[in-house]
């Protein structure tokens, strides 16, 4: 679940021409259906007991067949390697939206762009270090990091302002906020853990960032379920981190995020829980002083979060997931409305996570949900008003994270697949006019609970950020090599 204040994913700096007003997708609308086959590049071993067992980069292809099970392997010339792609699309939960930040965070840009791929000389083979458009490669970076009992949340940012991105890790028993730090070369090297432990604080549900002290430097939101409550933990400027400040909620939240809602040039925090969605107003001194809540009686169970300015009056606006339904809360003056509501044909308790991106290129943010019980990724296309058009047509998946995979400059989807019980990391490449292509699939470890996405190594295609859970381990699967 993640990165979730984000404007719009226009196209990736990958291959973008700077020049010319940006026209609508183009080609037809290819999605792909729940029993249509995937193609996994690579082989990968799983254990029961939440142990890492590396994903190979061997160069063999597998079509696998959902309704049967069964599979055919062929070798081919370009070795399988997993990762994933971060654009300017979607945005991590950082303070502001600031234009062409490392957390993922874009600002909307007066004159937007059409989209120029450009393919390099050489073939289109994985490792050969060249980005060509329509190319899907992908490896692991071993080893996978050991940061607790049990993972529960990842986040991708930069934390030490030096412009890359790095990490953070919600780890159980005891609850605790693992750093990472960029090395400048893609590599994540464990910084320190930050003990969270106050009481009987034990449930660690959700982090984001923003300057809540007005430092300059973006500070660690830890929602938190036992008691509820949200601890902001204070950025030395090089991604170390203090003593938390303990703010109490009335609910257990479910996610937060955190922005500039009222204008005031303070970070707030935006908070979901079972009742609804409240607005926490940030005072610039690690706390929060007046809160709003807004609730409605048809809606429960709210979970994940973003924010975009989805009704075009230059505010940002909140989209929450409910049973059933994604719901969007109009912003005005800091003060969130009575929502227009979208039904998403998923599971009771889903959709579970919802990411940001410009899925049709049209200039309006489009929102892409997934249903982690239903196995199910649907994008509902933004009409410019607060309400969405529903895709017909959803995929497989369990996560959404939307991100610049190859190079064509249309927002493609990331997501976690686990036919016969064997968890890949799943690419849907977007066709600009927000369908999904038929999905390609790398293998990961075994137990993943949180998929992310940022640009680690430089390249300007998104690499995945994953934890497992029962090995409270994290690792990164990163684009061409």
């Amino acid at each position: 679940m993640h990165p979730r204040i984000s404007i719009l994913a226009l196209c990736s700096l990958v291959a973008c021409g700077d020049d010319v007003p940006i026209v609508g997708g183009t080609g037809s609308s290819s999605t792909a259906s729940l029993d249509g086959s995937t193609t996994v590049v690579g082989t990968m071993s799983t254990t029961s007991t939440g142990s890492s067992s590396e994903g190979s980069s061997a160069p063999a292809e597998t079509t696998m067949d959902p309704a049967t099970g069964s599979s055919t392997t062929t070798t081919t010339a370009t070795t399988g390697s997993s990762g994933e792609a971060s654009t300017g699309a979607t945005t991590g939960s950082s303070g502001e939206a600031s234009t062409g930040t490392t957390d993922g965070s874009t600002g909307t840009s007066g004159g937007m762009e059409e989209c120029q791929p450009t393919y390099p000389d050489g073939d289109m083979l994985c490792a050969d270090g060249q980005v060509v458009a329509g190319e899907l490669c992908y490896e692991m970076v071993p080893p996978l990091q050991d940061m607790g009992t049990f993972a529960t949340r990842v986040w991708a940012g930069d934390l030490d302002d030096d412009g890359d991105p790095d990490a953070m890790v919600l780890v159980e028993f005891p609850a605790a906020m693992a750093v990472l730090l960029n090395d400048g070369l893609g590599n994540l090297v464990h910084d320190d853990t930050y003990g969270l432990v106050m009481g009987a604080n034990t449930g660690a549900r959700d982090v984001a960032v923003g300057d809540m002290d007005e430092d300059g430097w973006v500070d660690a939101v830890v929602a938190f379920t036992s008691p509820p409550s949200l601890l902001v933990l204070e950025n030395d400027g090089g991604g170390a981190f203090g003593f938390p400040v303990v703010t109490p909620l009335a609910q257990a939240p479910h996610a937060v995020v955190v922005a500039d809602l009222d204008g005031d040039f303070l970070d707030d925090a935006v908070v979901s829980d079972a009742l609804g969605v409240t607005v926490y107003y940030g005072l610039g001194n690690q706390s929060f002083g007046m809160s709003s809540s807004l609730a409605d009686p048809a809606l429960v169970e709210g979970r994940d979060l973003a924010l975009a300015d989805f009704d075009g009056d230059a505010d940002l606006d909140v989209a929450v997931t409910f049973s059933q339904t994604v719901a969007v809360f109009p912003n005005v003056g800091g003060v969130l409305q009575a929502p227009s509501t979208t039904p998403v044909a998923t599971s009771v308790f889903g959709p579970n996570d919802v990411a940001v991106g410009d899925m049709d290129l049209d200039g309006i943010p489009d929102l892409v949900v997934a249903d982690s019980l239903q196995n199910e990724v649907h994008v509902l296309i933004g009409v410019g008003n607060g309400t969405f058009v529903p895709n017909p047509m959803p995929v497989a998946g369990r996560y959404a994270v939307v991100g610049e995979v190859d190079a064509d400059c249309n927002p493609d989807v990331l997501t976690r697949t686990a036919p016969l019980m064997v968890d890949l990391l799943t690419i849907y490449p977007g066709d600009g006019a927000g369908g999904l292509a038929t999905g390609t699939s790398f293998g990961l470890y075994s137990g993943m609970v949180d998929l992310e996405g940022a640009d680690f190594d430089g390249d300007l295609l998104t690499d995945a950020l994953f934890a497992i859970g029962p090995s409270g381990e994290v690792g990164v699967a990163r684009t061409e090599p």
